[in-house]
Formats: C-alpha cells, sequence, structure tokens
C-alpha cells in the first residue's frame, strides 16, 4: 500500500468564490419574472445559512477559512496530488501524455464532501442553530460527511433521502440504523413520505418509482418550517461549490512547486467536485488575460444522462428548488430518462448544478459523453494500475481522463490531465 507523502505546500487561506467572477445568474419568482437581488437574498436568508446566501449573492471574490475550519481540515489537508504512473504503463501512454489526480478519498468520509460539511458546520455554530436539515440522493455519501462533521455542535440532525427500490431501499434502512446508533441526535426519513405536503404529492404522482432529489428538497424544506427550532438547511451541493474549490487551489500551488500547468482538467459532471478543481484555474488564467488560453475542462456524464449536452438552458420548474427558493437557469432533461437505472448516484440527476450550468453558459466547461459500462470498466483498471477502487462518480472521471489520454496519443499531441479523485477506498490489488 502507498504511504502518504508529506505536502510541500500549505491548506490555502482563502476559498475562492464562483459567482464573483462568473457574476450572480439570473433567477425568477413562481411565476417566472425577475427577482432582484434584494428579493433572492431575502429568500435565501429564510432557508440557509447566512454565509451560504452571501455566497451565492456573489459579494466576495476572496472568502477567508476561519482558523477553526482549517485546524479541522488539516487532519486530512492538503490532499495528496499523485501522478498516476501506474495507469499512464498500463495504457502504455509516451512520457509528453502525463496524468495527475487530487485525492479526496483520504477525507474521513473517504469522498470530498467533508470539505463542504465542515466549514457549514462551523457557520451553523457560529450562527446558533438548534437544528439542521439536509438532503441527500441515492448514494449517501454526504449523509457520513455531515453527521461526521455535524455531531456533537448541533444537537438535533435530520435529513430527507431520496429512496430506492427493494434491495437498494433496504441498504438505505440498514446505513440509516447504523449511523443513528454513531452519532447523536440523527433521524433521517426517506423520501417520498406521507409526513409533507410535498411527500403526499409526490407519493401520487410517482406510485413507486424514484423521485428526485426536488421532492426530498421541498420535504426537508417543509420540514424545518414546521419546526419551532432555530433551524436550517444545510446543502451537500449546488450553491457551495465554494469550499470545494479548496481542491483546485491547492492543485495548483503542489502543481506549481514542480512547475506543472495542466492543460486538461476532468471531473464527474458538472457538480460541485468538477467546479472546485477547476475553478482556481480558470480564476487564475481569467485574470491573467481574460480568456482560458487553451485550458480545456471537461465534465463527464452517463449517455443516458447528460443534462450538460443540451444546447440551450432552461428555467427550471419552480418545484425544484422546493418551491420556496427562486427559480434559475439550468441545463434540466425531460421526465422519461433512464437515469435511475444508473449505479452512480452523483451522475444520474436530471438537472445539471446551477454553478456547474453557469460555466457551461459562459463557455468554461464542455460535457463529455460515455457509457456506464465504460466507466466500471476503467474502475477496474484503476484498481489493478493505481491501487484505489474509486467510488463509482469517480470511474466517470476515471474514463474520460482514459479516453482523453488515449485520444491525444493517437493524435500525437502531448498534455498533462489533471482529475479529481472524489472518492474511493485503497485496494488489496496493486499490480506495478
Amino acid at each position: 500500500m502507498k504511504m502518504r507523502k508529506p505536502s510541500k505546500t500549505e491548506i490555502p487561506n482563502y476559498w475562492l468564490n464562483p459567482f464573483s467572477l462568473l457574476g450572480v445568474p439570473p433567477r425568477f419568482d413562481k411565476d417566472g419574472k425577475y427577482l432582484a437581488i434584494e428579493n433572492q437574498e431575502e429568500m435565501f436568508r429564510a432557508i440557509l445559512l447566512e454565509k451560504i446566501s452571501d455566497i451565492i449573492m456573489g459579494k466576495e471574490r476572496k472568502i477567508e477559512i476561519p482558523e477553526g475550519v482549517r485546524k479541522e481540515l488539516a487532519k486530512w489537508r492538503p490532499t495528496p496530488l499523485e501522478r498516476a504512473r501506474g495507469l499512464e504503463k498500463r495504457l502504455n501512454l509516451p512520457e509528453n501524455i502525463r496524468i495527475y489526480y487530487k485525492d479526496e478519498s483520504v477525507s474521513p468520509s473517504s469522498t470530498h464532501k467533508s470539505n463542504a460539511a465542515v466549514p457549514q458546520a462551523y457557520y451553523a455554530v457560529e450562527e446558533g442553530l438548534d437544528a439542521v436539515y439536509t438532503i441527500g440522493q441515492r448514494g449517501g455519501n454526504w449523509f457520513e460527511a455531515f453527521f461526521r462533521a455535524f455531531s456533537g455542535k448541533i444537537s438535533s440532525l435530520r435529513a430527507y433521502w431520496v429512496a430506492g427500490i427493494g434491495e437498494e431501499r433496504e441498504r438505505q434502512m440498514h446505513r440509516i440504523g447504523e449511523w443513528q446508533k454513531k452519532y447523536a441526535g440523527v433521524e433521517v426519513r426517506l423520501c417520498p413520505d406521507e409526513m409533507t405536503r410535498a411527500g403526499i404529492k409526490a407519493l401520487s404522482e410517482y406510485q413507486g418509482k424514484i423521485v428526485g432529489k426536488n421532492v426530498a428538497t421541498a420535504q426537508a424544506i417543509e420540514w424545518m418550517l414546521d419546526s419551532s427550532e432555530k433551524a436550517k438547511v444545510i446543502q451537500g451541493c449546488s450553491t457551495i461549490e465554494l469550499f470545494q474549490t479548496i481542491i483546485g487551489e491547492e492543485a495548483s500551488n503542489q502543481l506549481a512547486v514542480e512547475g506543472i500547468k495542466p492543460d486538461i482538467i476532468v471531473g464527474c459532471g458538472g457538480g460541485s467536485s468538477t467546479v472546485g478543481m477547476a475553478y482556481p484555474f480558470i480564476y487564475d488564467k481569467w485574470n491573467s488575460g481574460g480568456e482560458l488560453n487553451g485550458l480545456r475542462v471537461i465534465a463527464v456524464e452517463d449517455e443516458r444522462c447528460s443534462p450538460l449536452s443540451l444546447l440551450f438552458p432552461q428555467n427550471v420548474p419552480f418545484e425544484y428548488t422546493g418551491n420556496y427558493l427562486p427559480q434559475m437557469l439550468a441545463y434540466l432533461l425531460p421526465e422519461h430518462n433512464l437515469s435511475t437505472k444508473i449505479r452512480a448516484s452523483g451522475v444520474s440527476g436530471r438537472l445539471s448544478h446551477e454553478v456547474g450550468s453557469w460555466m457551461r453558459m459562459r463557455g468554461f466547461i464542455e460535457p463529455y459523453v460515455i457509457s456506464e459500462e465504460t466507466a466500471l470498466n476503467a474502475q477496474l483498471i484503476f484498481q489493478e494500475s493505481e491501487g484505489i477502487t474509486v467510488y463509482p462518480e469517480t470511474a466517470y472521471a476515471v474514463a474520460g481522463t482514459i479516453d482523453l489520454a488515449q485520444k491525444y496519443q493517437r493524435d500525437k499531441i502531448p498534455a498533462t490531465i489533471l482529475f479529481c479523485l472524489t472518492g474511493g477506498k485503497k485496494s488489496n490489488l496493486f499490480n506495478w
């Protein structure tokens, strides 16, 4: 097994706010009318942490990382930046095509999710909250990071989890039982249920099918608003990409020590890991020359579920913001897509995240579509060559990286490719 090497760099002092450079995207009320900034802020502050509302409004370009957060992050950060020499050898790549990955699997939750959970726990305590509510998709990785970060700091930890069907639902029930034993104050409900108006409506409309994350969002917000506690909804994605920029900042500093700059950055979909890895590089290039100067940012999605591949965004239905938050422009697939059959829940959503959508609209991100079979094969190749079993979402980034490396090899174009290893575990297989 690999030993973790000491980093030559330090944890960054600041997060970078994507909205400050990209501009605050247009948002709308339930009737589709444009919302003024002050009205948006009022709606966000009623539901989300005050600090999150400030971020969404794009008020600050750089946000200082509080010392208490840096101390907690320092338990595993800076995370390793590794050159994938085993994978390069397996692919028989020439020396002028190099692959690097930022290994976020070393966090307490074995994923990049802890980067977002820890600071939100800090701000929740600072705001004096009694309870926090959150939502999650079928994979459940966010909950592990959420409970770890908030346990012992906030007394009530409540969540709605998008329910699977059959064996998947049984596994969810088992994990809920484990969390409730391990962490105090935990209550997790499977979505949809009859405990809220949104849940009752979804039960009648979906009739046993897997619902979207929008239903869980609506249920969590209703649950929170119906309580008498001082509470807010905590997010694991979409508007907290800022906290993930620590990944790209560290990677940039680590590569700079070696005098290296990436030509291609690869991520899983248009979510927080892709934005978090890529945005600091975009920020530096855009600030220095007002253009990306050849840098490519690739968002890998499943061929059955690729919202970023759509030509145009649309005004997302009000229900997708829980019927309480502003509507937004984003890339949204039609209702009949097959996303629920994809094993990687992080790439199975119909809706692309707001920041990822905004970056795609601005020309900063390119969609890249592959099959699930290709992703699963890449997962095995990476396990055998690098000794890490990556999670299904990460396998898409690995597969995109392999595809691009081989394409550049065929075209005889040198390239340095960087991708974010969002989650995984060390493997017993290590064949190089």
